[in-house]
């Protein structure tokens, strides 16, 4: 089998459903040297892989063919995967955010600690510069997607940069509802109680107004790049990927209990997968359904259930 025809197995191995199947070909395709083939290759390993389980194999992806696309002149691609870049330094920079303030956590229920174990200072200081550049590498392949996908006109490809974008903010919206939620142990479970954060009252109670107005931006900007790859796939009547992308935002919505605007958008995203059979995502939207419908009958309390409202030794 030529390198031509083993990708065009691969390819349609991933648009059926079947990744696992297709990713021995992909890993193989990806040192060709047909920058063509190492491209696509690459393109579909991006499609297939866990951006949640798997992101350090995704990043190793991006840094090997974004000097591809730029060799090849594909200059929305390379806008593309310089947003998939940001997507996927934004999950690892959510995990340091996450261990960092898990670190001083006992000096939030009890005053009289700095940090519960000595070693955990020295950690929390790797974190923080680890952090510091995370954050300056994001911003800056930000500044570079913005920039450049203003003068792209390839609608499949503005559409999937900016879903990227959705998610890079919908991730610093994340990072920084952690970052600034209360540190205090009773303020902490308050604002945790289903129904505060139901009716979003923990902001109000547990954020300063400054935070609060940080928050609304950061979202507003996810919604608005989610809505904007919606308006690109439907330039070009791509009804699968305008599916994808209104499930995408429906899962926003909804982990943010906005549940009436992410029962609508999965609506139309499950007439729009029928008509395509995209079997994957019709399970997907299935099971999101049963979560929105079930929001009031097994809430969870995120913060006692990993242990968030205990000092790191207790915890466990």
């Amino acid at each position: 089998m030529t390198e031509a025809e083993a990708l065009k197995t691969a390819q349609a191995l991933v648009t059926a459903g079947r990744k696992k199947e297709a990713l021995p070909l992909l890993w193989t395709l990806c040192d060709s040297a047909d920058l063509n083939v190492k491209l696509q290759a690459g393109l579909a390993l991006v499609a297939s892989l866990d951006r949640l389980t798997e992101s350090d194999k995704l990043l190793k992806v991006v840094d090997d063919i974004l000097p591809v696309a730029s060799a090849l002149g594909d200059a929305d691609v390379h806008t593309y995967l310089l947003g998939k870049k940001a997507e996927f330094l934004s999950n690892r920079l959510s995990s340091l955010i996450f261990q960092q303030r898990s670190l001083n956590l006992a000096s939030a229920v009890f005053e009289w600690i700095d940090f519960s174990l000595e070693e955990d200072k020295a950690e929390f200081a790797k974190i923080a510069a680890q952090r510091t550049a995370l954050e300056k590498e994001i911003f800056s392949l930000e500044k570079q997607v913005l920039r450049a996908v203003k003068t792209g006109d390839n609608h499949y490809m503005r559409g999937h940069t900016f879903s990227a974008l959705g998610e890079v903010f919908f991730s610093r919206y994340l990072d920084s509802s952690l970052d600034h939620a209360p540190r205090r142990r009773l303020k902490t479970i308050i604002t945790n109680l289903y129904l505060i954060r139901r009716w979003h009252l923990d902001k109000l109670i547990g954020y300063s107004r400054k935070d609060r107005q940080q928050l609304r931006s950061l979202w507003n900007n996810c919604v608005a790049f989610y809505r904007k790859a919606i308006g690109e796939f439907q330039a070009i009547n791509d009804r699968a990927d305008v599916a994808f992308a209104e499930y995408g935002l429906s899962v926003k919505f909804a982990i943010t209990f906005r549940f009436r605007l992410a029962r609508r958008l999965l609506r139309q995203a499950k007439e729009l997968a029928r008509s395509t059979k995209e079997a994957s995502l019709l399970a997907s939207i299935d099971e999101l359904e049963k979560q929105v419908m079930d929001k009031n009958k097994h809430p969870r309390n995120y913060v006692r259930e990993f242990g968030l409202d205990l000092p790191r030794r207790l915890r466990g």
